[in-house]
């Protein structure tokens, strides 16, 4: 009891002194890793209590080892999952990207799917899907309502009143198929109850041939490295042409958005080794850059598993003899004889993984040829079986590059500026980033999760000093974990994280879906990496305020909306995109922190219908709904 309350002491000290202390409550709050493998992670207040549930959705939405899950939220205290009452049939889709918004106007949240794997859904079955809420029940309805977008392969969506009508249209984004054939992104607009495909009209929108739009004011997008002539229209939704990605928040506090830029890190060069502090090595084998065939080496004193995920076109051969015609996971023992090469010729395996070692019982190597070399980037895990099992590569450790370092287009500027930011003695190495006034000082600070595509680093807080530079500062709750450093992460473009006030207490907390190394052995999954991890920020002694925007002719999310903040001698920014961020969604409710005021003298909000509402003399510390006034419009 005595070492509990030395450490309560340490976090309210360092809470009273301002810094952001974070606590890692997953388990605690019933959002500890379940195998479900997260391709979306979703705030949404979807049973309109006032607290923000969390929605997981599983990359192929319901099979044995791809489960969706819809937690709500019990006042803050525990999350229990409600999604198979919530649901009727399986829904066995490719799930990537997943939008909740209020698309009829009946006051509860639908939810947008937009899914689409291998050469596209016209000829494998995976189309989108949009679960119109009735009554608090989930019905699939995209294929009544036209939005199964057969050929392409769906990867974003985004919600926004395209032509200004009250009624929320869809934009499809999508990545190129592998096939080569058309895969379109697509702008569809609510009719009638269905989406009725409209074309790209630039300057407006325009199709990018890649993964991800770029949808920003004008002027910006020479600065940002498209020459595009694009603006954001009523939504401000900012999505970047792949593989960058965008933040849009005021960063230096002149309430005008500004826009961080940045990619994800790389690996460079030929097979390499990542290793954890745990003794485990993940061989990572990319498309060799001649000829066919590529290869890894190690050597173990001992029985060793490997892992990786299930390779259908491939081949297995163990030491001379083909064994399968898939690949599939081994433990590997020196006293298995089943993996001793031969003294006479190799054998000639055409197209496959061949998997052996010679007379010396402890060198071993990973031989992989193709007929036909494939892009795929092929990964092996290699867990010692028990403690005191050595094991050690001669190949090189796996180096990471960034395509740039990250940047800023502040509002009003033509030319990007480095992210300026202190304190870390590394590249930064950003796997995601999302803003939030953490601190609740009245500026934007950013939380980074760090990594490579295989291995974690050590996230952090990127704290504002109000003009858009910033001090680094560890989050020691993010860096637990039981099994460190190694995750796979060809398939899920993580890391996935949402953002929400998930405990009403004012203060913004952060939910990361966990990255990890997943593999079938006899029926059994192994994990390694990083888990699910809910971040709940212990606060501080500084003042906030929540908005919750309701349309009225408007769409009833109110997206579209801008709300300008003034408190004390600071007006702070928002807009209301839905909390749309890539693959991901934060929580709708609109969040400004207030430093030492206790109130805002000023809060100015522009609908999408053209409306203008003004409050004064708000008190902090609560969390307020507005509806949109009615009326005829002013017409100055």
């Amino acid at each position: 009891m005595h070492l509990r309350i030395v450490a309560l002491s340490l976090v309210l000290a360092a809470a009273a002194r301002g810094q952001v202390v974070f606590t890692e409550d997953a388990a605690a709050r019933g959002l500890a890793f379940d195998n479900t493998d997260a391709q979306s992670v979703a705030w949404v207040d979807f049973n309109g209590d006032g607290w923000q549930d969390l929605w997981l959705a599983g990359h192929q939405m319901d099979t044995r080892y791809y489960r969706s899950r819809l937690y709500l939220n019990d006042a803050g205290q525990h999350f229990t999952n409600a999604w198979p009452r919530l649901v009727s049939g399986t829904f066995k889709t490719d799930a990537h990207g997943s939008y909740w918004a209020d698309f009829d106007n009946d006051g509860d949240q639908d939810l947008l799917v937009v899914a689409g794997g291998g050469v596209g859904r016209d000829q494998v079955g995976s189309p989108n899907m949009l679960f119109e809420n009735k009554a608090g029940t989930l019905v699939d309805r995209a294929a009544a309502m036209g939005l199964q977008n057969q050929a392409s392969r769906g990867r974003i969506g985004l919600w926004l009143d395209q032509d200004g009508d009250g009624r929320l249209d869809i934009v499809l984004v999508n990545a190129t198929r592998p096939d080569f054939r058309l895969s379109r992104n697509q702008i569809l607009l609510q009719r009638d109850g269905a989406f009725a495909p409209a074309e790209f009209t630039p300057p407006r929108l325009q199709r990018l041939g890649g993964r991800q739009l770029l949808l920003a004011p004008a002027g910006l997008p020479g600065a940002v490295g498209a020459s595009l002539d694009l603006d954001s229209g009523p939504s401000g939704a900012v999505l970047a042409p792949f593989p960058r990605r965008v933040v849009q928040a005021d960063l230096d506090g002149d309430a005008e958005m500004d826009y961080l830029v940045y990619a994800p890190a790389k690996l460079q060069g030929g097979s390499c080794q990542a290793r954890s502090s745990g003794g485990i090595v993940l061989a990572y084998l990319p498309p060799p850059a001649s000829g066919n065939t590529r290869q890894f080496d190690f050597r173990v004193d001992g029985p060793v598993k490997l892992n990786s995920r299930k390779l259908p076109k491939l081949d297995m051969w163990l030491g001379d003899k083909r064994v399968s015609d898939q690949f599939g996971s081994q433990f590997l023992s020196p006293f298995d004889d089943r993996y001793l090469a031969g003294s006479g010729q190799p054998p000639d395996f055409a197209n496959g993984i061949r998997i052996y070692r010679d007379a010396n019982r402890g060198d071993w190597k990973i031989l992989v040829h193709e007929d036909l070399p494939s892009a795929a980037t092929l990964q092996f895990l290699l867990t010692p079986a028990a403690e005191g099992i050595t094991l050690e590569s001669g190949e090189p450790l796996c180096q990471a590059t960034t395509r740039f370092a990250p940047y800023v287009v502040f509002a009003g500027a033509t030319r990007r500026q480095p992210l300026a930011f202190s304190g870390l003695q590394e590249e930064l190495l950003a796997r995601g980033i999302v803003a939030g006034d953490f601190d609740n000082d009245g500026d934007q600070d950013l939380f980074v999760s760090r990594g490579t595509p295989i291995q974690d680093r050590p996230d952090v807080l990127l704290v504002n000093d109000g003009s858009g530079h910033f001090s680094v500062q560890d989050v020691a709750a993010a860096n637990q974990y039981p099994e460190p450093g190694l995750y796979e992460d060809e398939i899920v473009p993580g890391p996935h994280i949402g953002v929400a006030d998930y405990n009403n207490d004012g203060f913004l907390d952060i939910f990361q879906a966990a990255s990890y190394y997943h593999a079938w052995l006899d029926g059994s999954r192994l994990e390694a990496g990083v888990p699910n991890r809910l971040l709940t920020n212990q606060g501080n002694a500084n003042n906030w305020l929540q908005l919750v925007l309701e349309g009225g002719d408007s769409n009833r999310d109110a997206i579209g909306a801008q709300v300008r903040l003034l408190a004390g001698d600071t007006t702070q920014l928002r807009l209301q995109a839905g909390g749309i961020d890539s693959f991901d969604q934060h929580a709708r409710p609109l969040h400004f922190g207030l430093g030492g005021q206790d109130r805002a003298q000023r809060i100015d909000i522009s609908w999408p219908s053209g409306r203008q509402t003004t409050l004064t003399n708000v008190a902090a510390n609560q969390i307020l709904r507005v509806s949109e006034p009615a009326g005829p419009l002013d017409p100055g």
